[in-house]
């Protein structure tokens, strides 16, 4: 099987679907997807989620040559989409896929690897709180090394602000979570990064960040951390026994930006009705912050 990878973002604080549209991308997922993500209060959180998948079903089709209308997905117990008989699709091989969305973007990792997580996570700051206050809240999520580089003063880290490297761990710990889809909850501190490449320049990879899980150093795993706009960071993880080719490659692996019409069926029937407009017209836009 030849190596499938991608690594896709849309802009879904620049997409304003019309009407047209958004009954479209409706009738391309599935029944129980639709009611999910109208369940949401805010439209910006609608179409992050109607997004991913669309972003999911055009993936699997064509990295595994199935026909759009006849992909379909399966949630685990911990919440992850995985497609029904994965491995009976793949001839055996492996291939795995993630997204996540926050902030202004939704994106996508897909891979021919045993396992791989994504996450972005945007840089924000409370109006209510200072950033001493909101990092005492979130104490337990990381290791007192962590902690050390998170909040450093030393002219090496001055580039990027503490809150920039808050978001950085963050996106590597959940990224990591999601690959081995063991769900919210887990304890985060339990995982610990090591990063001798100390800022994450923009629109480039980083990958020679390591992981220790549980006290141990983890050589199967590797990350690809980069940069967006300056103020969304991506990490994508990725597991294999060997590693040598992904991390020959890794460096070139890039988030290609997508638009709606490359992801949807555009002669898919619609089965939606104008009702799913009008609830999503209702909605506010929502912030984002």
């Amino acid at each position: 099987m030849k190596r499938n990878s991608l690594r896709w973002i849309f802009n879904c604080h620049r997409w304003f679907p019309t009407k047209d549209d958004l009954l479209i991308a409706l009738s391309c997922i599935q029944e129980e997807e639709r009611n999910r993500i109208f369940n949401f209060v805010y439209k910006k959180d609608v179409k992050l989620a109607l997004i991913g998948q669309l972003m999911l079903r055009r993936c699997v089709s064509d990295c595994l040559d199935i026909h759009y209308d006849q992909v379909s997905f399966r949630r685990t117990d911990k919440g992850k989409p995985i497609l029904p008989d994965q491995l009976q699709l793949t001839d055996g091989e492996p291939f795995d896929f993630n997204i996540s969305h926050d902030g202004d973007y939704c994106v996508l990792a897909a891979d021919s690897i045993d396992k791989i997580g994504v996450d972005i996570s945007k840089v924000k700051q409370s109006n209510q709180q200072s950033t001493d206050e909101y990092f005492k809240t979130m104490e337990r999520i990381f290791s007192p090394q962590e902690w050390k580089l998170i909040k450093s003063q030393d002219p090496m880290t001055i580039n990027q602000s503490p809150l920039h490297r808050f978001h950085r761990f963050w996106a590597l710990k959940e990224s990591f979570v999601k690959a081995k889809a063991i769900g919210i909850g887990y304890e985060l501190r339990r995982i610990q990064f090591n990063c001798p490449t100390i800022n994450v320049p923009i629109n480039q990879i980083v990958n020679d960040t390591l992981v220790n899980h549980d006290g141990l150093l983890s050589n199967n795993w590797m990350f690809e951390e980069s940069l967006i706009d300056g103020n969304h960071f991506i990490s994508v993880a990725l597991s294999a026994d060997d590693l040598t080719c992904f991390r020959q490659q890794s460096t070139n692996n890039f988030f290609q930006f997508v638009q709606f019409n490359q992801l949807i069926n555009p002669n898919v029937h619609v089965v939606v009705t104008d009702d799913f407009w009008v609830k999503y017209n209702n909605k506010e836009e929502g912030r984002h912050v």
